[in-house]
């Protein structure tokens, strides 16, 4: 089974699941002793999920500036970042250009993915 990671922590630290690779780039911070999926021997596999904020089509910029650097406040307060890291999240605020990169690029690889798959809807 593969799932986020934050969903399944409490069932793995309390035995009830074993972890045997995360799906990042690196060790995942709440489970520092489970390997990578590239650690485990499946190179070039890296898969990570996100959270973020979208809206509308042609909000205007400085609205969205200001969004973004409020969330982000929000997201470097220490009891923030300690009660969504005790859940599992590691919060990692970016700018709207970043996300935005983001977004375009989890598109084309996941577009490629399917492609690739040939997969035929019957």
């Amino acid at each position: 089974m593969m799932d986020p990671a934050a969903a399944l922590i409490e069932f793995v630290r309390d035995g009830r699941l074993r972890a045997l690779a995360v799906t990042g780039g690196q060790r995942f911070f709440a489970l520092p002793d489970v390997p990578t999926i590239a650690e485990a021997g499946v190179a070039g596999y890296v898969v990570t999920g996100w959270q973020g904020l979208l809206a509308p089509a042609r909000v205007a910029a400085p609205i969205i500036d200001r969004l973004n650097a409020e969330v982000v406040a929000i997201l470097k307060e220490p009891t923030v970042v300690e009660r969504l890291r005790a859940l599992g999240n590691d919060p990692r605020p970016t700018t709207p250009d970043e996300f935005r990169a983001r977004i375009v690029d989890d598109v084309a690889k996941w577009t490629a993915v399917v492609d690739a798959s040939n997969f035929e809807r019957i």
